[in-house]
């Protein structure tokens, strides 16, 4: 039986900025994703591929990290690509996620910041809605100037 190598990449981003675009998603899609499931699949998504990959020691992790606005202008680059986590809790002491080798404590921490983000987000829908369209004009640019 042959060993194979299995790259992983596992793209990660600040968690209010990926339930922005929950949220944007539900105004949209009208798709919506309670805060605590949203909590939970980040958790989890962090726990599963550190299983991963503590289970295989031919999966290499890459951790994609999705850049902030002034660093994609800077850098002209979407991602930080980090190959360095031997472990989750390498990985969470790096993001400052508090993880005690067994759980992620202060979920409650996360969920409370997540749910005020969200009801300021309702607050200013309309400028949600604004800031969607602009977004959906820019891609479609986007998609335009790579058809020609």
């Amino acid at each position: 039986m042959k060993k194979r190598v299995v790259d992983i990449y596992f793209i990660f981003q600040n968690p209010y900025v990926s339930y922005y675009f929950t949220f944007l998603r539900k105004i949209k899609d009208e798709r919506n994703i309670p805060v605590d499931g949203f909590i939970e699949c980040f958790y989890e998504s962090i726990r599963n591929i550190f299983t991963m990959k503590g289970r295989n020691n031919s999966i290499n992790l890459y951790v994609c990290e999705k850049m902030n606005f002034t660093e994609r202008v800077i850098l002209k680059a979407d991602y930080k690509l980090r190959n360095d986590f031997k472990d989750i809790n390498s990985f969470c002491k790096f993001y400052n996620i508090t993880y005690n080798s067994e759980e992620f404590t202060n979920k409650n921490i996360l969920e409370s910041g997540i749910n005020g983000f969200d009801k300021f987000l309702h607050r200013f829908k309309f400028l949600v809605r604004i800031h969607m369209v602009y977004i959906s004009i820019k891609n479609r640019i986007r998609w335009l100037k790579k058809v020609k």
